[in-house]
This record gives structure tokens, sequence and C-alpha cells, in this order.
């Protein structure tokens, strides 16, 4: 019986050893011949169905060398969808991650690669983040991809707006798209400025953003500020400043750009001369002029220096749309030649009387202008530029005012434009935004009614200061 016993366990360990070796050779085989396998994929039980804000995945195994495939499943949310998956501990506005993307647009769908990094100044203190992102084809990050968007043409850099003080994600697109029509209707406007692709302003659409299939939110996907967007080529006499903050005189048009300004208030951010003291010494030309000059002698020299056809397109699509935060900061400065300097709006996303942070909403009759008891105009901005704009050019002022409020600035058209933008962001979206972000700002105030009720009581005191001339 003890012989037995011991032939019968002998033949277990000793049938089981050749199990296992079988079971391992086998897997061996194929793992080195897996590329010869005539696959054979069957469903996963472990397989994951998306929802309308988590991701999902279709996971299949072949039979035979138990190769695995695991796709991505979109989440249900109808917008395009752009998902970013790489490390992120190390990022910041001066390192970048590196991505593998996967894009959705309807029935389009794109894989490759890219960079991204923090954008912004006040914003990088905000929960949700800006992006800059550059696509590239290989996972080397060398060759750069260049894609169109939108209708747009074929570029490789694209900025992940998070709109985060705007709960309605539309103030910063809507007012550069108004803005680009504001541009595009002036006659005078400068050529370099109207052949431009956006004719200075910006353009972007909805996306929803996964970060490592983590749910981000709701975010703009944005054409950039840089040398492409305004066409500046390598010409020497070429550059752009970005005002950065209006803590200022310099920003302010009051005092000449000092070393500590040159640090942290004029971002030159292009320039095609080596010598940054040549762009700098321009733009305090042009400061210059302003702080000395006045009436006629102002007349008589401001267009060597300013554009001043689009300075007031700036200075009245500001006041209409009520841009809390443009007066004297986010205003990108552009010269062709060198000498003439032409202002452009960006960062818009205070429209509506919204401050800088997010925090409150400021009255409606913020920055008006007004003729104080001289009987001097004064842009009520703290900005002497709009100052001596406002007080010498008034006429010219005023019939561009009343031509762009009977069209592009009518507050019917206005309201509808931001309408359509916010309508075509699902309703969800906005709900889960709350969850995602609970400190985002004016979560509960109904946006269209803001922006309506803003609009018609600021261009009414507008209307009856410009009637006045």
């Amino acid at each position: 019986v003890i012989l037995l016993k011991k032939f019968f366990i002998n033949f277990i360990i000793v049938s089981l050893t050749i199990v296992l070796l079988i079971f391992i050779t086998e897997l061996i085989s194929n793992c080195i011949n897996r590329d010869e396998c005539n696959h054979k994929y069957i469903n996963s039980n472990s397989s994951v169905e998306p929802t309308l804000f988590t991701v999902g995945y279709s996971i299949e195994v072949c039979q035979k060398c138990h190769d695995m495939i695991n796709t991505r499943k979109r989440a249900l949310i109808d917008l395009p969808q752009l998902y970013l998956e790489g490390p992120t501990k190390d990022l910041s506005k001066t390192s970048e991650s590196f991505m593998k993307v996967q894009y959705f647009e309807g029935d389009k769908e794109l894989n490759c690669f890219s960079t991204i990094k923090y954008q912004g100044h006040t914003s990088l203190q905000f929960e949700k983040k800006n992006y800059t992102i550059k696509f590239y084809e290989d996972q080397g990050y060398t060759t750069k991809l260049k894609l169109s968007f939108n209708g747009w043409s074929e570029t490789s850099k694209f900025c992940l707006k998070a709109n985060y003080i705007d709960y309605s994600n539309s103030r910063n697109v809507v007012s550069s798209n108004i803005w680009r029509s504001v541009v595009n209707s002036n006659p005078l406007i400068d050529d370099n400025i109207r052949n431009l692709e956006f004719q200075s302003g910006i353009d972007g659409f909805p996306i929803a953003l996964f970060l490592n299939d983590e749910y981000q939110g709701v975010y703009t996907f944005n054409i950039p500020k840089d040398e492409d967007t305004y066409e500046i080529a390598d010409d020497e006499n070429e550059a752009m400043f970005v005002i950065n903050s209006s803590y200022s005189e310099s920003a302010k048009f009051k005092a000449l750009i000092s070393e500590d300004d040159r640090k942290s208030i004029y971002d030159l951010e292009y320039s095609y001369t080596d010598d940054e003291d040549i762009p700098f010494s321009s733009m305090n030309n042009l400061i210059n002029f302003v702080i000395n000059n006045d009436g006629l002698s102002f007349i008589n020299g401001i267009e060597t220096y300013l554009d001043i056809n689009a300075a007031i397109d700036y200075l009245l699509t500001t006041y209409v749309l009520g841009l809390t935060d443009n007066f004297s900061k986010n205003m990108i400065l552009i010269t062709y030649n060198g000498t003439k300097w032409i202002p452009i709006m960006y960062d818009l996303d205070t429209a509506f009387g919204l401050s800088f942070d997010g925090t409150k909403y400021l009255d409606y009759d913020f920055s008006i202008p007004f003729i104080n008891d001289n009987g001097v105009i004064e842009s009520n901005t703290d900005n002497l530029l709009w100052d001596r704009i406002l007080n010498n050019y008034i006429t010219l002022i005023k019939e561009r005012y009343f031509n762009l409020r009977q069209t592009i600035l009518k507050n019917e058209e206005i309201i509808n434009k931001f309408s359509s933008f916010i309508n075509s962001i699902p309703n969800e979206c906005y709900e889960y935004e709350k969850k995602l972000y609970p400190s985002i700002p004016f979560h509960n105030v109904n946006q269209i009614q803001h922006m309506s009720l803003f609009l018609q009581q600021r261009t009414k005191l507008l209307d009856e200061f410009f009637e006045k001339f």
C-alpha cells in the first residue's frame, strides 16, 4: 500500500511537471513567434463601457498567443475629445512633458505625439490650467506635425485654454471673433494686418480634454499668439510686445519703460534683431511722444509711431464689450517696420465686466468716458494714450463708433454670437464643471442673461456720451 501511494504521488508530480514545461515552452514559443501568429482575437470580459465623462476600453485577447489589444473607447460626451497620455509631475510654464495623443472629432481619429507645458500668467494660480501644445509625428519628437483644425491653415502649435474664470467658456473666443470682424471692416487698416488669416485676432472651438484618461473639463482649442499667427517673418525690423501687467506707469503710457519693466511688464515675445535695445527704444519713442504731445502736435505726429485706426478700433471694442483687463494689460503691440506700432487685442476673457481673477463683476458703468469740469474728455481708463486719442480724434471716433454700433457692435449681433457658442457646449458639461471645480466663479449665474443686461445698460451710456459730439 505504501509503495502504491508513493507511485501515485510521484506520477502526479511528474505529470504536473511535464504539463508545466509544455505550457512554458508553448508560451515562450508564442512570445518568440508572436509576430508570425495568425491571431484570432476574442473579446475579453475585462472590457469596460464608457459613460458621458469616463473612458471605456475594449480588450481583446488572441486565443493562441495571448497577445492583447487594448483599444480606448471614447467618452460619450458630444464634443471633440483630446486624450493626452504621459507624465505630469514636473509640468510648468518652462518645463515640457511628452505626451501620446489621441483625438476624436466626429468620425475622424488622430494618433500622434505632443509636448505640453503650462501657459499664461495670472491663470497659473488656478486649479484648471492652460496649456501650450505642439504636435509631432514621431515618438522621438523630432518631426513637427502640421495639422488643420476647424478649417484653419496647418500649423503644429496650439493653445488649450481652460477659461477658468469664465464659466461660459465663450468670452475669449467670441470676443476675439468680434474683434476680427471690427478690424476687417475698417477700410484703413494696415495691409499687414488685413492679410492675416485671423486679422490679428484668434479663433477656437470647445473640446473635452482628458489627461491620462481623467476628464479635465471643457477647454477651448485655440490658435496661439505667435510669429505664424501674425506673420512676423525674419525681417529685423519686426517685433512683438505683450503688456502682461497694468501695474506700471509705462503700461499706462505715462512713463518710459524702465529696466524693471523690461523684465516684468513688457514681454518682448518676438524680435528679429539680436539687439533687444532696438525694439525697446522704438516702443519708448511711442510712449515719449504720447507723454509730450497733445492737440495739433499729437495729431500731426502720432501716426509715425502708432496705427491710429487700429487704436480707435481697439478702444471702442474694449469699451463696448466691457473688457476690464484690456485697457492697459493684454495689449499686443506689433511693428512691421521698426517704428510704427499696431495695437492688437488678446486674452479677452474679462468681457462684460468680469474681473481679471473672476472674483466679481464690475458695474456696467465702469470706465465710461466723460467730460471733466474743465471740458476735457477723460477716457476713465487711467491710460494717457486713450486720453490723448479721445481728446484729439473725437469726431472720427464718434463716426466710427456709431458705424460699428449699427453693424458688428449691435447688441443683438453680439449676444447672438455668444448664445450660439454657449449652446454648442452640452448643458451636461456645464453641470459637470461644477463637480470638477466647485470653486469655479459664477457657475450659478445665467451667463446670457447677465451679458444681455450688462450690454444693454453699458451701450446706453456709451451712446449717450458719443451723441454729445
